[in-house]
């Protein structure tokens, strides 16, 4: 597995976040991290590990007033190929 996969990762927030909430942590400066928000949805980069960053779930919690969980990516496409294995179990 490639290096910088192990440096992504996903929170996923329990809703939507507050548009003037977002904006609050946009322009911030993070670097090297970064963070991209879709929908209900946080990926990170995170070059120096999740365990070295600002960008943890507890900043997303407090800085967005909503429930977040983060996981790795590797973690998020495991969790994928068995949801989609249950699926097919499910169909046949």
């Amino acid at each position: 597995m490639k290096t910088y996969i192990l440096k992504l990762h996903i929170t996923f927030l329990a809703e939507l976040p507050d548009v003037a909430r977002l904006q609050s942590i946009a322009d911030g400066n993070y670097l090297p991290d970064e963070f991209s928000v879709i929908g209900q949805t946080i990926y990170l980069s995170c070059p120096n590990g999740y365990g070295n960053t600002k960008l943890s779930n507890s900043f997303f919690e407090h800085k967005l007033k909503v429930k977040a969980t983060t996981r790795n990516l590797k973690t998020c496409s495991e969790l994928l190929k068995m949801a989609e294995l249950l699926q097919l179990r499910m169909n046949a």
